[in-house]
Order: structure tokens, then sequence, then C-alpha cells
């Protein structure tokens, strides 16, 4: 058990040497059900690991978790199979046990019982991430604080650090199977003792915190009712749409809280029931999905000719229209000037999310705990500056008019788990020198982030990015963090005449970003690596000219594109629909990339072997073909 990041699907992967395991990378928890998996220990004996989902899960309530976990230890209860012990796993770069941390915490204690807790097996991970001192100072605290791990180690609970290798997770298996077998409160109070799950132990620090977060809606909804009658009575309309929508967005929370509470309020056999048919439904959609499958297999040798035929006659046909267009160039406007300002530049990726933003306008995937007022608006909603990190944590910068002082002010708004994943770069972004938009700011996995703003920098980076900088991250104006410890720093040259100085590691990443950041001297204003997926980045220079991945990208390319032909002056070459002639924009957009000079048609089974980024117009005098090499 333990709550998401932690380690526990790769702590089960190393000990069973499976692919099935499932371990997330992204942003999301990966577990999202009780699983067993066997471990051949002995010729006599297998022992099962039993992987939960966390109580602070991306996709699941508190409540379904615990009717999850709830199901599975009664029917072991039920079928007269006791645990041998439960691990409990942490990761010691959390410097502070805060949050979903300390409720995730709360809730196994109380799942477990004062007797169950001599079983427990209290086990850090990710000590990769962190110095010897650092880790050591973290797991002292967790110790030496009664209520965190102090009462537990009291009640018999024992501390190990776990490696990472599969030698360290074998020897915690081994410690846990020579244990005495144990049955938690959870089970007895449900089994024994047939009680609903919301007057269980567990279930009541469920209900607890969810009682919690509904009186801190209320409030926040009382107090959205006193600024719209305020707003109401000086006829500002504006102001009052916004509230109006904020008020109703927390009034929502408030019934899904309730509903929460309400769902609480269950038996075993009700447990029972739904599990078995959830069951049901997920067979009947795998005997689905494994009929169609087989139809379409069955169907694919005949349709397979058929559509080789059509594919070919169709690029013939693009390919006699095209032979006409060689002629003349492919570019859409001559060269203008960069539109690119003071207003801060930012962008960022994080697996499904994105965001984008510039003086004229932004656009990105809003999450539902964001205030509406920061979400994209086709007119400028103040916003200068949006980050995504880990676990859907997120951080906003906007610009606000204060109509009291008559003049603008920055705030800085961040996700509740934000202060927890990176406690250091929340320190610099909430404090007084943090109020203004950060000059730079990219957040990865693993906790590791670099922050600069007008006043310093603050950094975690990894130590393999630490090795190639030679020097201290806060000599650099901008680093961006991607992937397996990708990166890309830039500073201007000390003698301030060679341009901009990069140093960079993006082994994984196309070669093609690599070649075009060596190339350009000029300063980069915005960059993102998405942490999750090399596949996936976007560059923007001083002058305007952008490159993305384009096949890659979680956004609509055109929607990118005006973006930073609207925001940065950007001239795009290869853009179907302007001056291509008739033939262009019948062309189907996955069968074609077009460069500058030269055009080539991709069979769309080929596609996943040519690597596709379309590359804005050159506004430097280095030629694009230069660009391209």
């Amino acid at each position: 058990m333990g709550v998401t990041g932690a380690g526990k699907s790769t702590f089960i992967s190393q000990c069973t040497e499976s692919k099935d395991v499932k371990i997330g990378h992204s942003l999301q928890a990966c577990t999202q059900k009780v699983e067993f998996f066997p471990v051949p220990w002995t010729k006599e004996a297998t022992v099962y690991l039993i992987d939960t989902p966390g109580f602070d899960d991306t996709n699941k309530s508190d409540t379904e978790v615990l009717k999850e976990i709830a199901a599975s230890l009664a029917s072991l209860y039920d079928a007269r199979i006791k645990l041998s012990g439960i691990i409990y796993l942490h990761q010691i770069s959390l410097n502070r046990l805060l949050g979903s941390a300390k409720r995730n915490l709360f809730m196994f204690q109380k799942l477990c019982g004062e007797n169950a807790l001599r079983s427990v097996i209290l086990a850090t991970t990710m000590w990769d991430k962190v110095s010897k001192a650092t880790g050591e100072k973290h797991e002292n605290e967790l110790k030496s604080t009664y209520d965190f791990w102090g009462i537990m180690i009291e009640k018999g609970s024992t501390v190990h650090r776990h490696d990472g290798s599969r030698e360290s997770a074998l020897n915690l298996v081994q410690h846990v199977a020579q244990m005495e077998p144990v049955v938690v409160d959870l089970q007895k109070e449900l089994v024994e003792g047939k009680l609903p799950l919301n007057e269980t132990g567990a279930g009541q620090e469920v209900d607890g915190g969810l009682t919690q977060a509904r009186q801190q809606a209320e409030k926040q909804v009382k107090a959205l009712q006193e600024e719209l009658e305020e707003a109401r009575d000086s006829h500002d309309e504006r102001t009052e749409a916004a509230l109006e929508e904020q008020k109703e967005d927390m009034e929502r929370r408030i019934e899904r809280i309730l509903q929460q509470q309400q769902d609480l309020k269950t038996s075993l056999e009700k447990i029972y029931e739904e599990k078995e048919a959830r069951m049901r439904e997920e067979l009947k959609l795998e005997r689905d999905r494994r009929l169609e499958i087989e139809a379409k297999l069955m169907d694919a040798d005949t349709k397979h000719e058929k559509q080789r035929h059509k594919h070919d006659a169709t690029v013939k046909q693009y390919e006699s229209k095209l032979a006409d267009m060689v002629k003349n160039p492919l570019v859409r406007a001559a060269a203008g000037p960069s539109k690119i300002g003071r207003w801060t530049v930012s962008m960022t990726m994080f697996g499904s999310l994105y965001w984008f933003d510039a003086s004229v306008n932004d656009f990105g995937t809003p999450l539902p705990d964001m205030p509406k007022a920061r979400r994209p608006h086709p007119n400028p909603n103040g916003n200068r500056c949006v980050a995504f990190g880990e676990r859907n944590s997120w951080y906003i910068n906007y610009r606000h008019f204060e109509e009291g002082l008559e003049s603008f002010t920055d705030h800085s708004i961040f996700s509740e788990n934000f202060s927890t994943i990176y406690p250091d770069a929340f320190t610099r972004l909430n404090g007084d020198e943090g109020k203004e938009a950060p000059i730079c700011i990219s957040l990865a996995m693993g906790g590791y982030f670099f922050v600069r703003t007008a006043s310093g920098v603050t950094s975690r980076l990894p130590k393999s990015a630490l090795n190639r900088l030679k020097s201290k991250p806060e000599e650099w104006q901008s680093v961006w963090l991607g992937e397996n410890g990708a990166f890309v720093a830039q500073r201007q040259s000390k003698d301030r005449s060679s341009g901009y100085e990069t140093v960079m590691d993006l082994d994984g990443y196309d070669p093609f970003l690599q070649n075009c950041i060596t190339a350009k001297q000029l300063k980069i204003v915005a960059m993102t690596l998405d942490p999750t997926d090399s596949k996936r980045w976007a560059v923007v220079w001083m002058d305007g000219t952008t490159i993305y991945s384009r096949e890659h990208v979680p956004f609509q390319p055109l929607i990118f594109e005006n973006f930073c032909s609207l925001n940065f002056g950007t001239q795009w070459t290869g853009r179907l629909g302007d001056s291509y002639g008739e033939a262009a924009e019948e062309m189907p957009m996955e069968l074609m990339m077009i460069e500058r000079g030269r055009r080539r048609i991709l069979m769309p089974w080929k596609r996943k072997e040519a690597k596709v980024a379309l590359v804005s117009k050159d506004h430097t005098g280095v030629s694009l073909r230069r660009f391209l090499a």
C-alpha cells in the first residue's frame, strides 16, 4: 500500500519479473483496482502480492477506493485466508507529510488497527532521487514524529529501506513471509461485526475527510454569494458571470461529496453485489472486444489488397497535381518582424495535459480544480504562466486589475498537491519574490524542477544534468527538463557577442530537435519537453521561429500554428489551404509531409516510420535547408 507514485507497482514487477504489471510514469494513478500477483517462492509455497490503489487516486474517489479494498480484504477473510503482513511504501524524497500523503497514512492506520501494526513494514523508496543526508533527515522526521510513523513504530511496525533492486524487494517479501498471519480491523468490522462501511474505522476517516471538504466548500459558496451580491449591486456583469460559474462549480462539488458520503453507508453484501456487477460488465466488454477483433482479422486479408490499390491510385493522382506546383514557392507570406514582446511566454506539455500562454491569448486543457476565471478564453484572461507537473499538479501566475489600488497586481495559485510534489518550487513561487511570473519554469517526473524568477533560481535537477552543466544551475538563464533526465539549458555567452550558449542531453529525442537548437544562435523564448513522452516537444525562438513534433502532440496542430502566428508573428511553411491550390486542399493530412523546396508523399502504412516535424519560416537568414539538415 502507499500513495500514488510511491512505487507499489514497480515493487511488484521487480518481485514477479512480469511485464503484465502496469507501472505509472505519468500524471495518473496506474493501479485502478486491487490485483493479485503470484510469486513462486519454494517448491511447496507461492507468495501472493496484492497491489492496491492509493487513497489519492486520480480517477477514483476515496470512497470508491475504500470499497474496492474492503471487498477484496473481506473476501479473503471469508475464505479464511489471512495476510502475512503489509508493506507500506513511502517516497523518501517527500520532505514533508502533507495533503494526500498524510491522509493516506491516517487511512492506512485506521484500516489496519493497532493490533495489526506489528505486521506492517514501513519501506522507504527512491533513495536515488535524494542525497543520503537529505534522505536520512526525512527518514528521521518520519520516525520521530508521533503522528506520522512514531505511533506505528511504538505498536511494532518496522522501518526498512528499499534501494530499488530486485534483491531488496525480495528481502522485504521474505521478511513479511516469516511473520505471524494477521487480521486487520477492516476485515473484523465488516465480516464479524457486520458494520456498514461508514461505521468502520477507515470509513469514519474517509467520512471525516469528506465532511471537512464539504464544510470548506460551503464556506466558499457563502463567500462567493457575498461577492456575487456586491457585483450585482455595482452592475459588474463580467465579474458576476465569473462568480456565478465558480459558485455553480462549488455547489456541484458539494453534491459529489454528499453522494460519496451516501455511498459509504453500504453493507458488505451490497459491496459484493456492486463488484460482481462490475466484473460481469468487464467480462461482457472483453468478449465483445474479442469478437470484434476476430471479425476484423477475418476481413483484413481481402480489404488490405483493395486498400493498397486505392492508395496507389490516390498517391499517383496527388503526385501528378503537385508536379505542377513545384515551380511556385510554398511560403505563406513574406518574413515579418517578430511580435514577441515583454509579456511572458509559457509552454507546458505533461502527458495528455498542455497549455500555451502568451500576450494575445492562451489555450490548453483546464482541470476541474482550476478556477473558472483562469481557464482559456477567447479574450485575454490575465494568465501569464501555466505549468503542469506530476499527478495533475499545476501552477498558474496571472495579472489582475485591483480597482482599489487602480493598478495591476500579479498572483500565483497552485493545485492542492503542488507543495507536496515540488515543495522547494512552491516556496519560491508562493513567496513575495514569486508574485511576478517566473522567467522560466519546468516541472518533471520524480519531483525534479527548475524555476527562475526575477530574484533568483530554485531547482532540483537529475544528477546526470548537473554533471553535464558543469556549473551551478543558477548560472543558467533557463533549463527545460524532459523524459528520463533529458534537458536543454541556455544562457547568454559571457562575451555577449557570440549569441547564446546551450548545453543539452536529448538522448531518446528526434535528432532533428538537437540539430535545430545547435543551428540557432538566438535566445529560446519558450520550450516544452514532455517529461512523459520524448516524442512531444515544442520550441519558440526570439525571432518567432517555431518548431514542434507535429505528429505526436496532444493538441490540434492548426490551433497551435494560429496561436504562434498571432502571438509571435510566426510565418509557417508547408501549411495546408493557404497558397497550395486545390490539390493541396484536397490532400489528406496524414498522407503528406511538406518541407520548403521539396515535397514528399508518405503512404499511410509507412507513417510510423517517418519523422514528421512542421517548421516555421526562418527570420534570421539561416537557410531553412540548413535548418533541416
